[in-house]
């Protein structure tokens, strides 16, 4: 659960990650095209190539990609465990990509 740490309600992460990377133009599906961003998304913070994500792969994405926030606030922390919460579906610890792209039969 995340906490409400300032006035300002938290922004989903992937709504963050899909901003950091609009440089996909947009076609007749928005689903699509966003389901695409976050494919992308995903391929640019698994630096180790085996479609699941680590807390550690996740940060050291947001720090390289300067969200704002230090890593050491409880608003950063927050934001981690809030993409945890929100997509690691079977609570493994990973966010594997099937868990974080919508498949085709869900847009």
């Amino acid at each position: 659960m995340l906490k409400q740490t300032t006035s300002i309600s938290l922004v989903p992460i992937c709504v963050i990650l899909v901003h950091l990377f609009c440089f996909i133009t947009c076609d007749e599906n928005p689903l699509k095209e966003e389901a695409i961003k976050l494919s992308n998304i995903h391929k640019d913070i698994d630096t180790d190539r085996n479609k699941k994500l680590t807390r550690q792969e996740v940060i050291i994405y947001l720090v390289a990609n300067k969200i704002g926030y230090k890593p050491d606030s409880d608003y950063f922390k927050d934001i981690v465990d809030g993409l945890f919460d929100e997509h690691d579906k079977n609570k493994d610890g990973l966010i594997a990509y099937d868990e974080f792209v919508p498949r085709h039969d869900e847009l």
